[in-house]
């Protein structure tokens, strides 16, 4: 069996709030957004790494957690 071969990579979250998603990951975070599909957003996060937002997706159960995380040598 071979192994695959990705060229890309993209999280797809919920998002209750589209516009102060937008807001937070490309004003305070400064990710370039890629595509904006009108109930999904799609930000650049590096060169082959993307994380989408949109209202369709369920949002995670009460109890449940995502752990996200962005690596940079960049923090204040």
């Amino acid at each position: 069996m071979s192994s695959a071969q990705f060229s890309q990579q993209i999280t797809f979250l919920h998002s209750q709030d589209l516009q102060a998603t937008r807001q937070f990951y490309e004003g305070a975070l400064e990710l370039t957004l890629v595509r904006d599909q009108r109930s999904c957003l799609i930000f650049k996060v590096t060169h082959q790494a993307y994380l989408g937002f949109c209202e369709q997706i369920e949002p995670i159960s009460p109890g449940r957690r995502v752990i996200l995380t962005l690596v940079s040598k960049e923090v204040d």
